[in-house]
């Protein structure tokens, strides 16, 4: 109090009286007290993820990336090797059509084995098929791809009458784990056979 009334001495004495600055006082401490409230909950709720929710999510986040890891490698291997049989179908039905082709347009059946066969052509152009050390030939040249395994078995096709003439003609092919058949009759056609008759008459 003695300071306060040196100081009304100089200055002269306050506008507001002494109970209207304990009011202000008591007013402005309990705002300080609900401002420092209301922080204290704010960093509360602003504080970060404990160790055990830290390890959960991480655990969740490794497995799900594992998952999709194992996903995308099954998925891989599965298309591979979708792919792998895809291009042994089509191998093995190319080189089926190419034998059986050559066995239309030819004029005679010179020669017929389990896996060997001579068509004699136009011209008298012989068209020899064998295998080969799992290899098929075409005149001593390799037919088809080098990574598939010919098995070549022929069989002759019945007579229906004079002019008829055919080959049964079963292919499998093997690559890898992959491995695929397929059969056709292939006939000589009327117009080369009748040819034929003619011509060497």
């Amino acid at each position: 109090m003695g300071i306060l009334h040196e100081g009304w001495q100089r200055h002269g004495k306050p506008r507001w009286s002494t109970a209207r600055l304990r009011n202000l006082i008591k007013k402005d401490g309990t705002r300080t007290v609900d401002r420092f409230s209301r922080l204290r909950v704010k960093a509360q709720c602003e504080s970060g993820f404990t160790i055990q929710e830290l390890m959960v999510v991480l655990i969740v986040s490794s497995l799900l990336v594992t998952f999709s890891f194992s996903l995308f490698l099954f998925t891989g291997k599965l298309f591979t090797s979708w792919q792998k049989r895809t291009e042994l179908h089509l191998e093995v039905s190319r080189v089926l059509q190419l034998i059986a082709s050559d066995v239309h347009r030819a004029k005679q059946v010179l020669e017929l084995s389990d896996s060997t066969m001579t068509l004699v052509g136009t011209s008298s152009i012989q068209v020899i098929y064998s295998v080969q050390g799992n290899r098929l030939r075409r005149n001593h040249h390799t037919v088809g791809s080098e990574s598939v395994r010919f098995v070549l078995h022929l069989t002759p096709m019945k007579q229906f009458n004079k002019y008829s003439e055919g080959v049964g003609i079963s292919l499998a092919g093997y690559s890898h784990s992959n491995s695929f058949s397929a059969h056709t009759n292939a006939s000589i056609l009327q117009s080369a056979k009748e040819e034929f008759l003619d011509t060497s008459q």
